[in-house]
């Protein structure tokens, strides 16, 4: 059964043959503590795929359909690679996921391994990229790419009469949260001169009591969050209650999530800053409907906004695409090979607040950016950058 199994995944990984369908796997936690993340990349993936199949599908392969399968990892590591090696035996040609960071640096060993493509639509972690990996591809920006948006934005925030002087950082003790401290706050600590507080949890913290305390005990001009959506429900809607207090207070990527909306009344969440990577009122210069386009097709095929990563697994899937169209074939060197020399922009259908998707060296997208943005009521407004702006930071001296 195995031998039949790895013939089957050698014939479609070579191109050897005609295909009326080309698998592409999704390998990401549809359950689990980041599940949230996960059903944002499949609601965005699944919305490409019938996008690129209504339009006659891979045209270069004689209009072959993309047959486009899902694994759950359950938000577990080791879940994760074995699903992704699954997907792989089962006639992947090439892997799109995973959300999570730490599962992400399993699945992208278990492809290079394999010598598949895949193509990391959600996770942010450094090392993802830093490994000497041919086949690893990355849509979202290292925490080092982001430094110098996030640096730009804390001069400008702390520019009046609150200046950063201490920075208290809440982060999961995994991989992203590890990176996120130790290399981009950190280096914002000696760049900009404030003192670093960095405060770990356990990732799935039920019960963060004892974080709070500690919390209150502290003093500081901002308190910043980086985890998941279900412990940034816990935390804010706990950090809130006890009414701890911060000028500026940065719940992260949870802000936009429909989850943490539901669980976190709008009054806590009035004043938070966090983040967006789309927005559907953005004009990309060259495809300046297409955000909304995008916004509004989402909507409409499953009677939701689009997730905080849904328009990057939509742009992950459509770049993907563009390279088998490039390649010709579905073998695993040349669709690699596509993908190192893709670009992907606005006469592609590019839907993000950045000129396009370009790979480099290392299998990192050279300009995705995030978009700044703070809850004001019941609105959430971009505050960051300049250009994007609907609204001004609310920040207040203690």
């Amino acid at each position: 059964m195995m031998a039949t199994a790895a013939a089957v995944a050698i014939f479609a990984h070579s191109g050897a043959y005609a295909q009326d369908k080309i698998r592409i796997a999704s390998v990401d936690g549809l359950s689990g503590v980041t599940s949230s993340l996960g059903q944002d990349v499949s609601r965005g993936l699944h919305l490409a795929v019938e996008q690129i199949n209504a339009a006659g599908g891979i045209k270069s392969l004689g209009g072959a359909q993309i047959e486009f399968v899902e694994y759950d990892t359950q938000s577990k590591v080791d879940v994760a690679q074995s699903q992704a090696e699954k997907a792989i035996a089962e006639g992947a040609i090439a892997i799109i996921g995973n959300s999570a960071s730490a599962a992400s640096l399993a699945t992208t060993t278990v492809a290079e391994r394999a010598q598949i493509p895949i193509m990391v639509s959600g996770g942010s972690a450094d090392q993802i990229t830093q490994r000497g990996y041919k086949y690893t591809f990355k849509i979202n920006p290292t925490i080092a790419l982001s430094y110098a948006n996030t640096k730009a934005y804390l001069e400008n925030f702390f520019s009046g009469d609150v200046k950063l002087k201490r920075l208290v950082h809440v982060h999961e003790d995994g991989a992203f949260g590890q990176s996120v401290n130790n290399n981009s706050y950190a280096a914002l600590a000696k760049d900009l001169g404030f003192e670093l507080v960095a405060v770990p949890f356990k990732t799935g913290s039920a019960d963060m009591s004892g974080l709070i305390s500690q919390l209150r005990r502290e003093s500081g001009e901002a308190l910043v969050f980086t985890g998941y959506v279900p412990d940034a429900i816990t935390f804010v809607n706990a950090a809130r209650q006890a009414r701890v207090s911060f000028p500026f207070f940065d719940a992260g990527i949870s802000i936009n999530d429909k989850n943490f909306k539901a669980a976190v009344p709008v009054e806590l969440r009035d004043g938070l800053v966090g983040y967006q990577y789309f927005n559907a009122a953005v004009k990309v210069p060259g495809n300046e409907d297409g955000p909304a386009k995008f916004d509004k097709a989402f909507r409409e095929r499953w009677g939701d906004e689009p997730g905080f990563i849904s328009a990057n697994a939509w742009t992950s899937m459509m770049v993907m695409a563009k390279a088998l169209e490039a390649a010709g074939s579905t073998d695993s060197g040349k669709l690699r090979d596509a993908l190192a020399a893709v670009e992907f922009g606005p006469a592609d259908g590019h839907i993000m607040a950045n000129p396009m998707v370009k790979f480099d060296a290392t299998g990192q997208n050279m300009y995705m950016n995030l978009l700044t943005v703070q809850q004001q009521g019941d609105k959430l407004e971009v505050v960051w950058p300049a250009e994007y702006a609907t609204s001004k930071l609310r920040i207040s001296a203690q």
